[in-house]
């Protein structure tokens, strides 16, 4: 499991995404400094390829 958070976002906030680590601590977090909902689309570089490594190393 992997959870991306936006350090900017407003409908998840980063704290309460900060939970899973105390919930799965299995799973990867990674926060995306520069954006906030759409990490996606606002940092679609970083993104694809924190995803890469991750199914890489599944």
């Amino acid at each position: 499991m992997m959870v991306l958070a936006g350090r900017y976002d407003r409908a998840l906030h980063p704290a309460l995404q900060r939970d899973f680590e105390r919930f799965a601590p299995q799973a990867r977090f990674h926060m995306l400094e520069r954006s906030g909902s759409f990490s996606h689309v606002e940092e679609t570089e970083t993104v694809h390829s924190l995803l890469r490594d991750f199914w890489q190393q599944a």
